[in-house]
């Protein structure tokens, strides 16, 4: 049985793939269709195909996912292993690898609906566009780019602040026939930090300030082990977030 992230991991990679393929045929054939670059050039080819350039940038986008199926058949690529690297934290793995394709992950699945909608658009304005074929070609041209920007921009914008920014949200409970006692009793759960191996104590620290600075009467968080690294687990220990009660731990599912 294979370990709940890998498995995971490589399910995602297997849907993804056409979605990445289209993704890039589109914006390959916009590029070449607003004049920004010639691929028959490149390949010194009157008549050319943008595919080999689309299957290309396909394989560089997908090592991660390669190197998870290499671990998965072969246990590894000679003496890397990049589960064992994830494990121990390899930075360059992480910025190199797992952190990119995440990212184009999530780009994707912000972008694919938007470029479906351009395409279907197309069957009931069949004529339409086969009449102005070519204003038309470099609109959705312009429109795949710039969707595709947007989204870059957007989830790059998600990213540093769901991983960067501590947010609070607060909620009233209102629960009849609460005791007196706890009129007014102020919990504070921390949930999900999923901290990895590159998280500094600075940003723990953020969690740590945020918690106490609500002065609660009850204070912790739910996490699953295997989600926080040890060595953060340990900060979090060591400073630990103040509360009148105390602070409880709710283990998940490992």
């Amino acid at each position: 049985m294979l370990p709940w992230a890998l498995r995971n991991t490589l399910l995602v990679s297997f849907i993804a793939a056409p979605l990445m393929v289209y993704v890039l045929y589109k914006a390959l054939r916009a590029i070449e269709r607003l004049g920004w670059f010639d691929f028959g050039r490149l390949r010194n080819k009157a008549s050319h195909s943008i595919w080999p350039f689309v299957i290309a940038l396909f394989l560089i986008a997908n090592v991660y996912p390669l190197c998870l199926q290499i671990h998965v058949f072969f246990g590894g690529l000679g003496d890397f292993d990049i589960v064992e690297a994830i494990r121990t934290g390899e930075p360059w793995v992480y910025r190199t690898l797992v952190y990119p394709y995440w990212a184009m992950i999530l780009i994707i699945g912000q972008t694919v609906p938007l470029l479906l909608i351009s395409d279907l658009i197309k069957v009931p304005l069949w004529r339409a566009h086969n009449r102005h074929r070519r204003p038309w070609m470099r609109i959705e041209s312009g429109l795949v780019i710039g969707l595709l920007v947007i989204g870059t921009i957007y989830v790059s914008g998600r990213i540093y602040h769901d991983t960067q920014m501590v947010t609070v949200t607060n909620r009233d409970l209102v629960i009849e026939d609460l005791p007196d006692d706890f009129d007014g009793f102020k919990i504070v759960h921390i949930s999900d930090l999923q901290a990895d191996q590159l998280t500094d104590q600075d940003l723990m620290q953020q969690y740590v300030d945020t918690v106490n600075r609500t002065q609660p009467d009850h204070g912790g968080n739910a996490r699953s082990g295997r989600l926080l690294y040890h060595k953060q687990h340990a900060y979090l220990r060591k400073q630990r977030p103040r509360s009148y009660h105390g602070p409880y731990t709710l283990p998940g599912a490992g």
